[in-house]
């Protein structure tokens, strides 16, 4: 009867038992978190410009509505920028991206979960 080795010379068989042990660290869905407020453009607290209407997609009469979530943290900053509703030109959508992460602001307070939509209306 042949013995059989491993195809790794360096990993030998486990002869014990294997034991399973939970960790401790809790789910990041019980961590308690601020709730989403809406938003409106230009309206309520902080500095909010309205993003560039990119000049290509005016001359194309590109419209569109773009809905943006995003943190404040402590000290009124935004952070965690994601697009939560994308229209379907991609220079509006990088404009609103680019206006809340680069010039909006808001006081110092407790951090804070903002949704706001923004719409790109020709003026044409």
């Amino acid at each position: 009867m042949a013995t059989l080795t491993p195809l790794n010379p360096f990993v030998t068989p486990a002869t014990a038992p294997v034991q399973i042990v939970a960790t401790t660290r809790p789910a990041l869905e019980s961590q308690p978190g601020p709730s989403v407020q809406e938003l409106t453009l230009g309206e309520g607290e902080g500095q909010q410009p309205q993003p560039e209407y990119p000049l290509e997609a005016e001359i194309a009469r590109q419209t569109g509505v773009v809905i943006m979530r995003f943190n404040v943290d402590e000290d009124g900053g935004v952070a965690n920028v994601v697009v939560k509703q994308r229209c379907p030109w991609p220079l509006l959508n990088q404009s609103a991206l680019r206006a809340v992460r680069e010039t909006w602001r808001f006081p110092p307070g407790p951090p804070r979960l903002y949704e706001v939509r923004i719409v790109f209306q020709s003026r044409n």
